[in-house]
């Protein structure tokens, strides 16, 4: 009996797959270079050139958490954001990075970049498919568990306060990026709660988002 319904499961998900015109399959990357000033840019400067990037694989792509990974400055700008987004009628996840290459024979920064990488969820492989492939789980299943994944964190508002007057905040509340490395994150914290959050060493700064 177990073997009758498991591969029974094995042909309706065949059938569904083949169906699935919407969720993207396999994971794919993209970079454009961009026709702006060699410069480093705030997050809402980077955000202006990725948020099209995202909305061209799906328009409602959900903006979950920013971070500025290089050569974060006092003032807000950084050399590298990456900017994380849910594809929701995709099913699946997107890195897309605003990038100042360093050119290091001259020691200077070429035009800016954005480098994208779209993939799917779950991931080819992954035990999702395996249970799929072998007809212990359905595979209209996985929309079940994309909406718990797209539920654990929550949006980010794509009008959020700039990184300049954020590190002007965090800097009223101790952070000293002059005498410590610092990262900074856009990100929530709780269910009601997304912050500006900078982390150093040893403490961390945090101020609103909006």
């Amino acid at each position: 009996m177990n073997f009758d319904v498991e591969r029974l499961r094995r042909y309706v998900n065949r059938l569904d797959r083949w169906l699935d015109r919407a969720s993207l399959v396999e994971a794919t990357s993209t970079r454009i270079d961009l026709d702006k000033p060699a410069e480093p840019v705030t997050a809402r400067q980077a955000f202006s050139s990725v948020l099209p990037v995202a909305r061209r694989v799906d328009g409602s792509a959900r903006l979950k958490l920013i971070t500025a990974s290089e050569n974060l400055d006092a003032s807000g700008t950084a050399s590298r954001w990456e900017f994380f987004f849910d594809l929701p009628k995709r099913r699946a996840k997107a890195t897309v990075a605003w990038v100042l290459p360093l050119t290091e024979e001259f020691d200077s920064y070429r035009s800016p970049i954005v480098e994208a990488v779209f993939r799917p969820f779950p991931m080819p492989g992954s035990l999702f498919y395996r249970m799929i492939d072998e007809g212990r789980l359905l595979y209209r299943q996985l929309n079940g568990h994309w909406r718990d994944e797209m539920q654990r964190t929550p949006d980010l508002p794509k009008s959020f306060k700039d990184s300049d007057l954020a590190m002007r905040e965090l800097s009223q509340r101790g952070l000293d990026v002059g005498s410590d490395e610092a990262s900074l994150t856009a990100k929530g914290v709780s269910e009601t709660e997304i912050v500006w959050m900078a982390q150093t060493r040893y403490n961390s700064y945090q101020t609103s988002i909006q």
